[in-house]
């Protein structure tokens, strides 16, 4: 399977309807500081997860009013 093929239609989660998007590079670009340093998959994934939020504004809640 080529590298392309993959990006296209493996990896990004998307519905058909959807409209692909490049997020890859600046995914990367905000996430690669905060697991500068970082050794462990592990951690680095613990570090994403804890500034990715905030970085991004986006605010989670189990308490959201359900649609």
């Amino acid at each position: 399977m080529s590298e392309a093929l993959y990006r296209d239609a493996i990896l990004p989660y998307a519905s058909l309807s959807e409209k692909r998007e490049c997020w890859m590079p600046d995914m990367r670009a905000r996430c690669l500081p905060m697991v500068q340093g970082v050794r462990e998959p592990g951690l680095a994934a613990v570090r994403v997860n804890q500034k990715l939020f905030a970085d991004t504004g986006v605010k989670y809640s189990t308490k959201r009013r359900r649609s």
